[in-house]
């Protein structure tokens, strides 16, 4: 694991199978781009964002500290409310 100074960033990401899927590589591409001016290496750890899965997840003791969190997803539309 990275020293605990070394920035991470989680993504989580979630696209209803009623919607077009998220695009994460695109997305990925454009937080890195958006990140290159900052002079510190950052690290990215991806995961769906399935309530069971993310809480999981971020209950574990032997994942690294997140500075940011970043979601990614579509919301749904009316005609599922």
């Amino acid at each position: 694991m990275p020293p605990p100074d070394h920035p991470h960033i989680l993504l989580l990401l979630s696209s209803p199978l009623t919607a077009d899927p998220v695009a994460v590589d695109r997305a990925l591409q454009e937080l890195t781009d958006a990140l290159r001016t900052i002079p510190v290496p950052a690290t990215f750890v991806t995961r769906i964002a399935e309530a069971d899965a993310v809480g999981e997840y971020l209950a574990r003791r032997d994942r690294p500290p997140f500075s940011v969190l970043h979601y990614l997803g579509h919301g749904l539309s009316l005609i599922h409310i």
